[in-house]
């Protein structure tokens, strides 16, 4: 999960426009330390670039994180229950992650 997310940093940062990103958890996706710190480091140096974000497939304990995560870099980062809700949200021109 570390490789993706600076894999999908070099993306964005090579795309140099505001990027939405839906990203999919499952059951084998562990939020530990060392991938939390990765993606805070990682956001940092691309927040300018990133447009509307959602993700899906979210359990509890891992929406606490989100709603932490949101409270750090002041984000309105949006959880869904289907990729379908998600990226409808993502396209509609209306909706933001603005808090």
């Amino acid at each position: 999960m570390i490789a993706d997310v600076l894999d999908l940093k070099e993306r964005i940062i090579k795309q140099s426009s505001p990027a939405l990103i839906m990203t999919i958890f499952n059951d084998k996706s562990y939020a530990t330390p060392k991938f939390m710190r990765t993606v805070e480091q990682t956001t940092r140096e691309v927040e300018r670039l990133l447009g509307k974000q959602a993700i899906v497939g979210l359990n509890q304990p891992k929406k606490l994180i989100l709603k932490g995560y949101n409270l750090l870099f002041r984000k309105s980062i949006r959880d869904f229950d289907s990729q379908e809700e998600a990226m409808r949200f993502l396209l509609d021109d209306l909706s933001t992650n603005n808090p």
